[in-house]
């Protein structure tokens, strides 16, 4: 079961920092990482690595705290890089994101293209990692 404990703040990007920061949290729920059975994070190497990642120093204390890597996060790269492979799909998303760049770094251009819709319109940016975010762009 998973559950949503709490936002904390940034610790710093090393394993290390992670780790006391994640020990922590457990301290203050009265949460016993003995009873911990998976953990998922992105693919970035502080958290994921397999040597000295934060899954890594985790596993090192709970050798039954199993990692796996974010399944959502890796279905987005399927589809961020599929779309890489094809130039049509590449340039369409490279022409929203030019948009949304250029409207978005003027408030003057934002007030013009506000003044011509029917209905205030809310740009969104594209996202690497949120391939959802690439939809609501469109």
């Amino acid at each position: 079961m998973e559950r949503f404990l709490m936002f904390i703040e940034n610790s710093g990007h090393k394993a290390k920092d992670l780790l006391l920061a994640v020990l922590s949290v457990l301290e203050f729920f009265e949460l016993d990482l003995a009873d911990c059975r998976g953990q998922s994070y992105d693919n970035a190497n502080n958290v994921s690595g397999i040597y000295s990642g934060l899954q890594a120093r985790i596993h090192e204390i709970n050798h039954l705290a199993e990692h796996a890597p974010c399944a959502a996060l890796s279905m987005n790269f399927v589809g961020v890089h599929a779309v890489e492979c094809a130039p049509e799909a590449a340039s369409f998303f490279n022409t929203v994101q030019t948009l949304y760049n250029f409207l978005t770094a003027s408030t003057h251009r934002w007030e013009v293209l506000q003044s011509h819709a029917e209905k205030r319109i809310a740009l969104k940016s594209l996202s690497a990692t949120r391939w959802s975010a690439r939809y609501e762009a469109v």
